[in-house]
């Protein structure tokens, strides 16, 4: 684990955990969710930055991963892709 951020992947589900633990993306077969920091969501009572379902697989996680990076500064990497995304 960085000291910022972890991704972490099981070929199915990405998760990624800011420097207190609390999760701050996650990419599934049913969607995808980016997260404000724990400190941010105690601070302002929101949680979600960028929270979607129902999209296309190939286009969630061209999202995804821009997302994280726009609202993190996360490079997900490619590797962590699952398998159930297109290539592309």
């Amino acid at each position: 684990m960085s000291p910022k951020h972890e991704v972490v992947w099981d070929g199915r589900s990405v998760w990624v955990n800011d420097f207190t633990g609390c999760c701050i993306g996650r990419f599934t077969r049913r969607g995808v969710d980016v997260h404000r920091t724990g400190p941010e969501q105690v601070a302002t009572g929101t949680q979600c930055l960028d929270c979607f379902h129902d999209v296309d697989p190939a286009h969630a996680w061209d999202r995804f991963v821009v997302s994280m990076m726009q609202h993190h500064g996360v490079e997900v990497p490619a590797a962590a892709k699952p398998e159930f995304v297109l290539p592309g």
